[in-house]
C-alpha cells in the first residue's frame, strides 16, 4: 500500500483555504476593468451576484462528488471516476501546465504590482518581488503543512475577511454613500453588444471567485472528508459571495462610475474619499495580503493532486516523494518553478488569468457533469435538485469558454496548445479504475 498524507486538516482550515483561495486580487483589481467595459453598476452588481450563483451552484454539486471520493486529487478523482483516466489525466497535466500554475504566477504579478503602487520597481524589479513570493511560500509548504495551511492560511483569511468588513462598514457609515452614485452613465449598447460586455464582465467577475474548489485537492488531509468537505466548500462560497456582493455595492455607492472605471484600485479610492488618504497604505497593505493569502492557498493545494497522479502511476514515481516533513515537496517545488517561467513567459496579469480561466472552466463543466454519471448517494450530502444545478452551472461554463474563444481566440489558442501538449506525455494509470457506481476505491485506500 503506498502511503498517504497525514490527516491533520480540520472544518476550519478546509473552510479558510476555500475562502483564502477565493478573496485575493480579483475583488480589488477587476472592479475597475469592469466599470471602464459599462458604467451601469445596476447590472455590474447584477452580474456579481450571477456570477457568485453560478460558482455556488457549481460548489453544491462538487461538494457532493468530494463526500463521494474524499481522497487527494479532488477533480481529478471526479473525473477519472466519470470519464476515464485520459480525461482526469488533461486536467492534473493543464493544472501544472497552466490553470494553477498560472493562478499562483498571476496572484504573485498582482502582490508585485501592489508594492510597486507603494514603492517604486521597474518590471524587472517587480519581478524577483514575484518570484520571492513563490519561493517563499513553496519553501514553507516544504518544510510545514501545520504552518502553512493552518497557522498562515487560518490568520491571513481571518485578516483579509475582516479587513473587508471594514471597508464596507466604513462606506456605509463615513457619511459618503450616495444611491446617485448607482445611476448609470449613457445609454445601455445594443443587445449584441450589451450580451458581449456581460459576458466579458461575468469572465472577469468569476476570476475573483475562482479557487472556491482548492479545498478539494487537500481532500486526503482533512479530518471527516465525507462531512467537513461539503461544509467547507458551501459554507466558504456563501461567506465570499456576501462579501464581494457588500464590497462591490460600497464601491459604487460612494464612487460615481467614472471615479470607479477612472482608478487601479476601487478599494484605495473609496478609503481616501471616506478617511482621508493616509489610509490609502492600510488599504494597499490589505490588497497585497489578500493576494499573498490565495498565493499561499495555491501553492498548497495543488500538490496534493500531482501526488495522487504519481501515486496511481499517470505523473513519474518521484512526483509522489515526501520528505521527512511528510509534504510532496517535489510536486510543491516543480509547481514553483514552472509558475516562475509562466511570468517570465507571459508577463501580463491579464494575459494570464484569461489563460486560467478559459481552461479551467472547460474542465468545471466536465467535473460538475461527473455527478450525473453517478446515482444520488443514499447517504451522507446529496446535491438539492442537482440534474438542475449541474444544468445551470455547465451553460454557464459553456457560456463563458465560447465568451473567451470569441474575445480571445489568440491567447486560448495557446491554452488550448499548451493542453494539447499534455497528450505527448499520457500515461496509463497502474491501478485500477472501478466501474461507474461501484464503491469508490481511489484515494480512500492510500488514506487507511
Amino acid at each position: 500500500m503506498k502511503a498517504g498524507l497525514p490527516k491533520i486538516l480540520g472544518l476550519v482550515e478546509a473552510t479558510t483555504v476555500v475562502v483564502g483561495s477565493m478573496i485575493g486580487s480579483g475583488i480589488f483589481l477587476k472592479a475597475a476593468g469592469i466599470a471602464q467595459i459599462l458604467p451601469h453598476p445596476g447590472l455590474i452588481l447584477l452580474c456579481w451576484l450571477a456570477a457568485g450563483l453560478l460558482t455556488l451552484s457549481g460548489a453544491l454539486v462538487i461538494a457532493e462528488l468530494s463526500a463521494r471520493f474524499p481522497g487527494s486529487g479532488g477533480p481529478y478523482l471526479f473525473l477519472r471516476e466519470g470519464f476515464g483516466p485520459r480525461v482526469a489525466f488533461l486536467f492534473g497535466w493543464s493544472l501544472l501546465a497552466i490553470i494553477q500554475s498560472g493562478s499562483i504566477a498571476s496572484l504573485a504579478c498582482g502582490v508585485a504590482k501592489v508594492v510597486a503602487s507603494r514603492v517604486v520597481l521597474n518590471e524587472s524589479q517587480q519581478h524577483l518581488v514575484s518570484y520571492a513570493c513563490i519561493a517563499s511560500l513553496t519553501a514553507l509548504h516544504c518544510i510545514s503543512v501545520n504552518a502553512g495551511a493552518r497557522w498562515l492560511q487560518n490568520v491571513v483569511t481571518s485578516i483579509k475577511y475582516l479587513g473587508l468588513l471594514w471597508l464596507v462598514g466604513m462606506g456605509i457609515f463615513a457619511g459618503q454613500a450616495h444611491v446617485s452614485n448607482l445611476q448609470p452613465v449613457g445609454e445601455l449598447p445594443s443587445t449584441g453588444l450589451l450580451i458581449s460586455a456581460l459576458g466579458v464582465i461575468m469572465l472577469k467577475a468569476l476570476w475573483a471567485y475562482d479557487g472556491w474548489a482548492n479545498a478539494t485537492f487537500i481532500a486526503g488531509e482533512v479530518r471527516e472528508a465525507q462531512k467537513n468537505l461539503p461544509r467547507a466548500l458551501i459554507g466558504g462560497t456563501i461567506m465570499v459571495m456576501l462579501i464581494y456582493l457588500a464590497t462591490n455595492a460600497t464601491y459604487h455607492l460612494v464612487l460615481t462610475p467614472q471615479q470607479v472605471a477612472g482608478v487601479e484600485s476601487p478599494a484605495v479610492a473609496v478609503t481616501e474619499h471616506c478617511i482621508g488618504p493616509g489610509w490609502a497604505v492600510a488599504i494597499a497593505a490589505l490588497q497585497a495580503l489578500a493576494m499573498f493569502g490565495t498565493l499561499n492557498s495555491s501553492i498548497l493545494s495543488a500538490p496534493r493532486v500531482y501526488f495522487a497522479m504519481a501515486q496511481s502511476g499517470q505523473f513519474p514515481d518521484w512526483m509522489a516523494a515526501v520528505n521527512r516533513f511528510q509534504t510532496p515537496y517535489v510536486a510543491l517545488t516543480l509547481q514553483g518553478i514552472w509558475a516562475v517561467v509562466l511570468i517570465a513567459i507571459w508577463k501580463d496579469f491579464e494575459k494570464i488569468t484569461d489563460n486560467v480561466m478559459f481552461v479551467y472552466w472547460t474542465f468545471y463543466a466536465l467535473t460538475a457533469l461527473c455527478a450525473l454519471r453517478f446515482p444520488p448517494p443514499e447517504t451522507g450530502y446529496r446535491a438539492p435538485a442537482r440534474t438542475l444545478l449541474v444544468a445551470i452551472f455547465v451553460s454557464g461554463a459553456g457560456f463563458m469558454v465560447i465568451s473567451q474563444l470569441i474575445r480571445q481566440p489568440a491567447v486560448s489558442l495557446q491554452a488550448l496548445v499548451l493542453l494539447g501538449v499534455g497528450m505527448l506525455f499520457y500515461r496509463k494509470p497502474t491501478d485500477k479504475v472501478p466501474e461507474i457506481g461501484t464503491k469508490p476505491e481511489i484515494g480512500i485506500s492510500r488514506e487507511s
